[in-house]
């Protein structure tokens, strides 16, 4: 049945003071994607929780030792959980090496980050370029410049594929199809032992405007969902901004009556908001860590989403890690293949990087979140209930 306006605006007005509980402290992650060969060393997506895989390359000596005294400019998407955390572990992993690490924060801000970057251009002070690009139709412009100044560049998680805008970039991307695969498979797993939940129905909140790692993460999530259940149906697909935007979404989901019994969102802002609505509506609940009406996915595995996952009462039940400390490892490895000559400035290499899948056993997964953001400041991963 059609619920009416004034329980739609109920909805939204429990949402935002529950979100704002919630989210307190957190944002989710910019991100893209590009589809490549995968070459490097490469994480593999996990459906149990493994510790970092990747490794810091420090053998030949010989040629690590070129590195010292060496300048690196880091400019991630913004300083959320996950760019701060990238940020420390690459300003740790250069402290071996005897290289300075600038972090910028260019906050989502196009302008800024270019700015940023066209001054340490100018600067010559820099051997070494880690950047995520906010305005990917500027990308090419400020990649040509980098590399005509003789600068080594990593473009991190970027959607160029080989060639685009004419150029040629070293690049470090999430693996997101392979890596919501195991998730899918676990929600229909799940959903295979618990037969009272029924058919599995997806809600999915991507980003708005849309974009391409949203809709490949969503192809991943859902081919592992019908690779256990076949019969499992997407049955809304929509794109939130900002978290009041999300809330608004879901809650006009919730009021239309379509029935689903998963939800999932791309990015702890839309996934957070998204639950917010549902806790308003009574659809996340949970006993004994079993959904009473939806099941709740998540992705960036952040406190706050963490917290719910490890609350018996709370039908969130599967979270994404993007794991900062193997990405930071990853991006370090091909900056430094460039800078001591190894890779060419204009190689089209792409080394990729899973998730992990996070489940409900808090003791099993807790400590692979830890080593992901051990000693990153304001960042504390909760405690087991």
């Amino acid at each position: 049945m059609r619920k009416t306006r004034s329980a739609r605006l109920g909805i939204l007005l429990t949402a935002c003071a529950a979100v704002a509980a919630i989210t307190a402290g957190c944002s989710s992650s910019g991100s893209s994607s590009s589809s490549a060969a995968a070459t490097g060393t490469t994480p593999a997506a996990s459906s149990a929780p493994v510790a970092a895989t990747t490794k810091i390359i420090t053998l030949p000596a010989s040629q690590m030792a070129k590195l010292k005294g060496k300048r690196v400019l880091v400019v991630p998407y913004w300083l959320d959980a996950f760019g701060t955390a990238f940020g420390s572990w690459i300003e740790r992993y250069y402290q071996q090496f005897g290289v300075s690490v600038t972090l910028f924060n260019a906050n989502a801000d196009d302008s800024a980050q270019l700015n940023e970057l066209d001054t340490a251009i100018a600067s010559g002070q820099y051997a070494g370029v880690i950047w995520q690009p906010i305005d990917l139709t500027a990308a090419g412009t400020t990649i040509r410049a980098i590399q005509q100044a003789k600068i080594s560049d990593v473009v991190f998680n970027g959607e160029l594929a080989p060639g685009a805008q004419g150029v040629d970039v070293p690049q470090v991307v999430f693996d997101e199809q392979a890596s919501l695969y195991p998730a899918g498979v676990q929600a229909g797993e799940y959903f295979k032992a618990h037969p009272a939940l029924g058919t599995p129905m997806v809600a999915w909140l991507g980003s708005y405007p849309t974009t391409a790692d949203c809709n490949t993460r969503l192809q991943g999530l859902m081919a592992g969902l019908k690779s256990v259940e076949p019969q499992a149906q997407l049955v809304f697909d929509q794109g939130g901004a900002a978290a009041s935007d999300s809330q608004r979404k879901v809650a006009d989901l919730i009021t239309s009556g379509k029935k689903f019994n998963i939800f999932d969102g791309c990015g702890s802002t839309q996934s957070l908001a998204g639950y917010a609505a549902l806790q308003a509506a009574g659809l996340a609940k949970a006993v004994n860590k079993v959904p009473q009406k939806v099941f709740i996915m998540s992705q960036d595995a952040s406190p706050p989403e963490l917290q719910l996952l490890w609350d018996p009462t709370s039908a969130m039940m599967i979270s994404d890690l993007n794991p900062p400390k193997d990405a930071a490892a990853e991006s370090v490895n091909l900056l430094n293949q460039q800078i001591i000559g190894n890779v060419s400035l204009t190689s089209s290499a792409i080394w990729k990087v899973g998730f992990t899948v996070i489940g409900d056993n808090c003791p099993q997964s807790r400590g692979v979140v830890a080593a992901q953001y051990q000693g990153v400041q304001g960042f504390s991963v909760p405690a087991c209930p």
